[in-house]
């Protein structure tokens, strides 16, 4: 099974590079693979001279959307969905870090059963483990301080890891570790471009493709 990640930056040259860095690490089962797009919303800091110089054994396609009015993240994800061409999009923001069985995981499960929507946490980068240009080609992310947990780990430790059993389970939709088959996602009509700024467009995507495949979480 392929997967693509879809990676939103802007003016993150630093995290981002971070971020590519922790992906190089990854452990798959064996036939599995995966490539890496980053959408740029804009930068303005040399986030694509700094991408053209690394040299990973994963494919990254650099797609540059030059700052409008008409800007959005929606429209920047929706952009990332019809570049790629792997079997599950799996969406990842530039200032996130991924641990070495992160694309495992969303694989594991889009295995296990098809349809599924796949949300994983995150946690949120301490103040003081913000300084990327520190980390050297050896550094390890499970190093890296965390300042808060994600407000979802407590209503999932006191009910289920198994989104399907909540009711309005879209909810817990975070864009930031989500992913989906590809196909599916572009047949839902992918994100809502009417949506500005943070929130609510994974919870729109996630209510439409729930509702047209019938899937779980």
């Amino acid at each position: 099974m392929k997967a693509s990640v879809i990676i939103l930056s802007h003016n993150q040259k630093e995290m981002m590079q971070a971020c590519l860095s922790s992906l190089s690490r990854q452990r798959l089962d064996e036939g599995d693979q995966f490539e890496v797009v980053v959408i740029d919303n804009g930068s303005i800091d040399g986030t694509g001279e700094m991408i053209s110089g690394l040299m990973y054994d994963f494919p990254i396609r650099y797609k540059y959307i030059p700052a409008t009015a008409q800007l959005s993240r929606a429209a920047a994800r929706n952009k990332g969905i019809t570049t790629t061409n792997g079997d599950v999009v799996v969406f990842l923001d530039g200032d996130q870090l991924a641990g070495p069985e992160f694309i495992y995981e969303h694989l594991r499960v889009h295995k296990l059963a098809e349809g599924k929507l796949v949300v994983g946490f995150r946690r949120y980068l301490a103040e003081e483990s913000m300084e990327m240009t520190q980390f050297n080609p050896g550094w390890e992310h499970a190093a890296v301080a965390s300042s808060e947990a994600d407000e979802r780990f407590q209503l999932m430790e006191h009910f289920s890891e198994n989104g399907s059993v909540f009711r309005t389970a879209w909810h817990l939709s975070f864009s930031c570790n989500f992913s989906a088959n590809r196909e599916a996602v572009i047949r839902s009509g992918m994100f809502d471009e009417g949506f500005r700024g943070w929130g609510w467009k994974t919870v729109n995507l996630a209510i439409v493709y729930s509702k047209m495949e019938e899937v779980s979480y």
